[in-house]
């Protein structure tokens, strides 16, 4: 069932959106090339992109998890958790696996989430 939720909504839209560009023909050839503008491959943005989505989840759970009155208190978001030269990194597949794992996750939690926006 999809969301009513905005944010819920535009969390899955962009989950979806890397899906479809980790589908587009072509992208496996070019993944890991480093782009000497940036000096970062289109796999260590995706990569980068997914523990930021994977951080804001984990802020949502922790959340769950806090008792109404600590949630003023609990430190929500920990951006410096995270892993370089993932498999999501150099591997078209997995990042994709990553990125329908998390909309997944985040679908099956919704209604918890909502209840606290």
């Amino acid at each position: 069932m999809a969301s009513t939720h905005p944010v819920a909504r535009a969390f899955a839209a962009m989950l979806e959106q890397k899906v479809a560009v980790l589908g587009v023909p072509g992208v496996a050839a070019h993944y890991t090339s480093v782009c000497p503008m940036v000096g970062g491959s289109v796999g260590q943005h995706m990569r980068h992109s997914l523990d930021h989505c994977a951080r804001a989840a984990d802020a949502v759970e922790a959340l769950l998890e806090t008792p109404a009155a600590a949630r003023r208190d609990a430190p929500l978001l920990q951006y410096d958790v995270r892993q370089r030269g993932t498999g999501a990194e150099v591997d078209v597949a997995v990042a994709a696996t990553e990125a329908r794992r998390a909309r997944a996750d985040a679908a099956s939690t919704e209604a918890e989430r909502v209840a606290l926006c």
